[in-house]
């Protein structure tokens, strides 16, 4: 370019002129992350999430574990199973491995190994 041949040339460095347009000025961080690794552990959506379904099955434990104990006798949707989930986003079918189960709700692992908690109801045996 004209600019390096100068510069090959002897010449001074240009000075630099930034112009910023609207719109264009980068956003700040909404949150600073935790320096704790336990509090950005607990920040995790997928943490937060796994909190609830615990939660939820607390509030009747035993009637979730008669349900497993159903699920598993009947052939139904239990840790270790294959399934095709319907993602709820895209509405396509992913085959997955179920990792755990609550109360309408299920956590699957991908075969890329995303794992992901989605609705009971778009999980199928495989």
């Amino acid at each position: 370019s004209r600019e390096e041949a100068r510069l090959r040339a002897g010449g001074e460095p240009r000075a630099i002129e930034v112009k910023r347009i609207a719109g264009d000025v980068p956003a700040a961080p909404a949150q600073m992350p935790p320096a704790n690794p336990m509090q950005a552990a607990m920040a995790n959506p997928a943490y937060q999430q796994a909190m609830q379904a615990q939660a939820a099955i607390m509030q009747n434990p035993l009637g979730f574990g008669f349900a497993q104990v159903g699920a598993f006798l009947s052939g139904g949707v239990t840790p270790g199973t294959n399934v095709i989930v319907t993602h709820p986003q895209d509405q396509q079918r992913y085959p997955a491995r179920v990792l755990s189960t609550a109360p309408q709700q299920t956590l699957v692992q991908f075969s890329n190994g995303a794992q992901q908690w989605v609705p009971s109801g778009a999980v199928q045996r495989a």
